[in-house]
């Protein structure tokens, strides 16, 4: 289990998984009042159950006190009126706050692994005043113990509601590797680490959400293709939450003082890789205007290296070792099987013993023919991407998190590790990446993984992006916080999470770590505004350039340019891609 839980710490954040990444993680899941900032208790939301087939428990009905209005006329303060009923939020300090509103029905028994359907209406006032559960993942992923299928919900931070002028728009996805990670993911400081108040602040609505992970969210059985006409494929039904979302966005955004004409979506990891794929997709082109991508990929750039596992028929292949997994592949309908099973069973079927040798199984978008029709790499080369702005950046030391779980091996063990994940490739990773180059194996373990995944498809999509006329912005993060410091990890994948949300505290609260978040929060909500980042503390963002291969430096000692970041490696991973 050990593995499986830190490298979801990694795709998701080290802030989750507890201050020491060589320890275990801790409960520190509940639920602050933005406006005491002290315990308010736990969440009214969810059991706190994962729940099976027919936990069909609703944020839908919540809230029986508060108006029973039907229009925006005479609404008491503090409610909007969405499509499906009236929502009461939380103000403190000028931002209303609303948590835990659906966009979807709960994907629960027949409609498991089926496209969202839109929410039922109500006539009673949601009080929106908790965060939802966590959608369905290892209980031991992170400070996520409040999980259900009752997941697909938002929350919604409101500067100045009842403003005429309508604001810009920024929507979070989450990051941790399509298996873990919530919107309602604590840090440090014990607040939320996605609480968008700060850069409301800014001018801006901020959004967050959740959707389906794992084998609830991207498993692909044969049995499940053409049973649901809305989506007659099967695989995608975690990005298919997140396009339900952005239209429900699109529908009721403005009831709560957002422009559903500009919103820029934002996210991290796994959340950016979705950006990147959203990115690719007709079904989801007009919901979003910009992007911005945190250490992200395009799903397919490694062309000779994983292509075959975003396919279609690799996943069915995976989808039927589930089956066999849980006792149901020799049932006569092995859909309704699965479909009745607890969803706890089916979030453990892959998670691997502590001692085992074995790579777990993940999950992420496939190939289904449907709404992935293309790799996002390919349609990306091919120029048919969204002509949207994008701004694309990476963390100095984006492996390091990933290497430091096996700060202990060998030179031998480095090179069966490439073996391993790179089984085409080991041979001419080795002489590009020797590891008697490096202080310890480990090390080159580190620059790797943080090259072949994040960093240099990073730069390949900045380049192609630009190529097709669209404005790129990138940038570096190079800031090494306590955590990268005590443990020589660097600035760390997930590291600039708690600088974009401003949810810094302890020994990362230092004039360095303010200036820096204040930085990084102007520059992205400035870029949600109107595509363009400007300038900040005179320092004007450029637009990206393949020629000059420049980025801004984001540190809080330093403020600058960066440019070749690793291009040496990056031409590479190019020639190999």
């Amino acid at each position: 289990m050990q593995r499986f839980v830190l490298v979801l710490c990694l795709m998701t954040a080290v802030t989750a998984c507890g201050n020491d990444p060589a320890g275990d993680s801790s409960d520190a899941d509940r639920w602050i009042n933005p406006e005491s900032r002290a315990d308010a208790g736990d969440d009214a939301r969810g059991s706190g159950d994962v729940g099976g087939a027919g936990d069909t428990d609703s944020a839908d009905d919540a809230g029986d006190a508060g108006s029973d209005a039907t229009g925006d006329a005479g609404l008491p303060e503090g409610v909007v009126m969405t499509e499906e009923g009236p929502v009461q939020g939380d103000e403190f300090a000028g931002v209303t706050s609303f948590f835990g509103v659906p966009y979807a029905k709960p994907p629960v028994g027949e409609l498991r692994w089926k496209a969202p359907r839109p929410p039922e209406p109500r006539s009673e006032t949601l009080q929106a005043d908790s965060f939802g559960p966590a959608c369905p993942q290892p209980r031991d992923n992170a400070n996520l113990q409040e999980q259900s299928e009752d997941c697909l919900k938002l929350n919604v931070w409101a500067p100045g509601l009842g403003d005429a002028e309508p604001k810009p728009v920024m929507v979070w996805l989450h990051g941790g590797g399509f298996v873990g990670g919530s919107s309602r993911q604590t840090g440090n400081s014990g607040r939320p680490l996605f609480d968008g108040e700060d850069l409301a602040r800014n001018g801006v609505v901020v959004v967050t959400l959740d959707y389906r992970l794992g084998a609830l969210g991207f498993l692909a059985h044969e049995s499940f293709i053409g049973d649901d006409p809305t989506y007659p494929a099967a695989g995608n039904y975690g990005l298919l939450d997140q396009i339900r979302a952005l239209e429900w966005l699109q529908a009721n955004i403005a009831q709560f003082g957002g422009d559903p004409d500009n919103i820029t979506l934002f996210g991290q990891s796994a959340g950016a890789a979705s950006i990147c794929t959203l990115m690719t997709l007709p079904q989801a082109e007009g919901l979003f205007d910009r992007a911005i991508m945190q250490s992200g990929y395009c799903p397919g750039w490694l062309r000779k290296l994983d292509e075959r596992q975003v396919r279609q028929e690799a996943a069915t292949e995976q989808g039927a070792r589930l089956a066999q997994a849980v006792g149901c592949a020799d049932s006569a309908d092995v859909a309704q099987c699965l479909r009745s099973k607890p969803a706890e069973d089916l979030v453990q079927a892959f998670v691997l013993p502590e001692d085992s040798t074995e790579r777990p199984e993940g999950f992420s978008p496939i190939l289904d023919g449907h709404l992935i029709q293309q790799s996002p790499r390919q349609v990306v080369e091919q120029g048919g991407a969204h002509s949207i702005p994008l701004v694309i950046g990476v963390n100095s030391d984006e492996g390091s998190f990933y290497g430091f779980q096996d700060r202990n091996m060998t030179d031998e063990e480095y090179e069966t590790r490439l073996a391993e994940l790179f089984p085409t490739l080991d041979h001419v990773i080795i002489r590009e990446y020797p590891s008697n180059d490096y202080l310890e194996p480990w090390r080159a373990l580190a620059d790797v993984w943080g090259d072949a995944i994040i960093v240099c498809p990073s730069r390949r999509l900045a380049r192609q992006h630009r190529a097709a006329g669209n404005d790129v912005f990138t940038y570096y993060f190079t800031h090494v916080d306590s955590v990268g410091s005590q443990y020589s990890l660097g600035a760390y994948h997930t590291a600039e999470l708690p600088y974009v949300f401003g949810e810094l505290s302890g020994p990362n609260g230092k004039d360095d770590d303010v200036r820096l978040s204040r930085v990084m929060q102007s520059w992205w909500t400035s870029f949600a505004i109107d595509g363009s980042p400007g300038t900040v503390d005179e320092l004007q963002w450029p637009i990206y350039e393949a020629s000059a291969d420049s980025g801004v430096d984001l540190s809080g000692e330093y403020l600058g340019l960066k440019s070749n970041f690793r291009a040496e490696y990056c031409d590479f991973w190019d020639e190999w891609r």
